[in-house]
């Protein structure tokens, strides 16, 4: 996708960092601001600012226009990718081979250490408060389901709305809040991730954002590649990073786990005539 013509056009060497950084992260660049690029290229927002001029664009502005009418990301339209790329006769094992590129691209991306402190985190908490909006819903019930077998006290958050108020009253230095979010940043993270501040307690991040205001908030943040911003977006990777930390939690809780699985087995075989399997 040619957004300016890098090799006709002179240009800086900041110029050159910020083309770099647009056509390397061009999916992101619809949610940054001018000095979210600034500072991740360490200059000024004055020199992003001239950079639009040079490139052919009015202002920023006019770029993220022109960026929007090539990147149609309406949900009809990443279906309809999908289903023009895809060879029909071979779509399960092209689909496959598409989310192990995903898993590949999040595993490249993972922090080893912090995914480890992020699983004791969540081990030595007294709660864990889950906010899963939109699809990441039935990953938010996953981790809830999984984690109550082991043990530990799972309260999933309203997705939106004055609800959301009922469990953050509740939130202390002693919790974990997990977020799975799939966008750069929403009125509902922004609240949870202000009041995280207030109470000093734990914040963990799925996301499928390499670049967000949420990632530098979270104390915790791990990429899942889900694909790019106008294809249909996979939930194979978040799901595989949310059962690592899932199985991990079990590992710390090894005699607990253990345990609590061997009364539930005893339970359903003493109640198996009036609850069949």
């Amino acid at each position: 996708m040619e957004l300016f013509d890098v090799k006709n056009t002179k240009m800086s060497y900041n110029q050159k960092k910020i083309a770099d950084f647009i056509l390397r992260n061009t999916k992101e660049v619809p949610y940054l601001t001018e000095q979210d690029i600034a500072n991740e290229l360490a200059i000024s927002i004055a020199t992003v600012s001239r950079f639009w001029k040079t490139v052919g664009y009015q202002n920023f502005k006019s770029f993220k226009l022109h960026l929007k009418e090539r990147l149609d990301v309406s949900p009809a339209n990443k279906m309809k990718h999908i289903i023009n790329k895809v060879n029909h006769n071979n779509l399960v094992w092209e689909m496959i081979d598409k989310n192990i590129n995903h898993l590949i691209e999040t595993g490249n991306q993972l922090a080893k250490d912090e995914f480890k402190h992020a699983v004791a985190a969540i081990h030595e908490a007294e709660k864990v408060y889950v906010h899963a909006p939109g699809p990441a819903e039935g990953l938010g019930r996953l981790f809830q389901f999984r984690m109550e077998r082991f043990g530990l006290d799972v309260k999933v958050m309203a997705k939106s709305g004055h609800e959301l108020f009922e469990q953050l009253v509740h939130l202390t230095e002693k919790d974990v809040v997990l977020l799975l979010g799939f966008v750069n940043s929403s009125s509902e993270a922004k609240v949870i991730f202000d009041y995280k501040n207030k109470t000093n307690s734990t914040t963990i991040l799925i996301t499928d954002r390499l670049v967000s205001d949420l990632n530098t908030e979270a104390e915790y943040a791990f990429y899942a590649s889900r694909g790019e911003m106008w294809e249909f977006h996979s939930m194979v990777a978040p799901t595989v990073i949310l059962e690592c930390l899932i199985v991990g939690v079990g590992v710390l809780r090894e005699d607990t786990v253990l345990n609590r699985l061997q009364k539930l087995n005893s339970l359903r075989k003493e109640y198996a005539q009036y609850l069949p399997k």
